[in-house]
């Protein structure tokens, strides 16, 4: 990222009372993706991440995935590294995806057609790059009940994809975004998401505005004792992905503690 960027985004200091509280820093989740139309859902995504803080309001989530996809029983496993400023806005993220690719072809034998099952396997790498923020870190990572904030991101992405039966795929494109977030009129108890977990979660409601991906709306939970967002869901114009959490693993100075569904 710019080093200007860095600089801001690591000086800006986090809330001292956040020092006291147990610090969270797993989570596993579980990712519904459903397409626009009829097609209803179509994948399940399980994510496991750990958190570490970095300098400031840099946080970096590193974990891995497995997916499988409902229509034609295709699957995924991935690997990701994501720098966020708390959580809320992406800094620096990478992805490495390896797919195994499930179809069946329909071949005429004699005056029939015989359907084949055929596999094949692809590899996905993905990057982010922030190169432009504007907005106020400050209010971005303390957001407070019945509140409006907004900021702007121009954000570098290039997708690799590598196919044994088909060209391979390079692409890369500059994405500007302008984001307008709103807080809910309270706090809400964090157990409302996981059965288990403690302290206290804001909702916050996102709308987007971007050349590119088309991302509409984001709907994001601000954990009150941890000093971050975790991602409840995503509306776009391919469709919704929404995200449940099955567990969170707590640092405390006496040890690990979960909190688990």
């Amino acid at each position: 990222m710019p080093e200007p960027i860095r600089q801001r985004f690591a000086s800006a200091p986090r809330a001292e009372s956040l020092g006291s509280a147990p610090t969270l820093n797993f989570f596993e989740n579980r990712q519904e993706r459903e397409l626009k139309g009829n097609l209803g859902l179509v994948s399940i995504v399980r994510e496991q991440a750990h958190m570490t803080w970095q300098q400031g309001q840099l946080l970096l989530i590193a974990g891995s995935d497995v997916a499988r996809e409902r229509t034609m029983d295709n699957s995924a496993r991935a690997r990701f590294r994501r720098m966020t400023l708390c959580g809320l806005v992406p800094v620096v993220s990478e992805s490495a995806v390896g797919l195994r690719l499930n179809n069946t072809v329909i071949v005429p034998v004699g005056k029939s057609f015989v359907p084949f099952d055929t596999a094949s396997d692809a590899s996905l790498s993905d990057r982010y790059r922030l190169s432009k923020f504007d907005g106020d870190v400050a209010t971005l990572c303390a957001p407070s009940p019945s509140k409006t904030f907004s900021y702007r991101t121009e954000t570098e992405r290039q997708v690799k994809e590598v196919n044994s039966r088909g060209p391979d795929f390079n692409k890369q494109v500059t994405i500007n975004d302008s984001v307008t977030c709103r807080t809910g009129s309270d706090v809400q108890p964090l157990s409302q998401l996981n059965p288990g977990a403690k302290g206290l979660y804001l909702r916050v409601e996102c709308e987007h505005k971007d050349n590119v991906e088309n991302l509409q709306r984001r709907s994001l939970a601000w954990l009150v004792d941890a000093g971050m967002y975790l991602p409840l869901e995503e509306v776009g114009w391919q469709g919704t992905i929404k995200t449940r959490y099955a567990r969170f693993g707590y640092a405390t100075p006496t040890g690990p503690v979960s909190a688990q569904q």
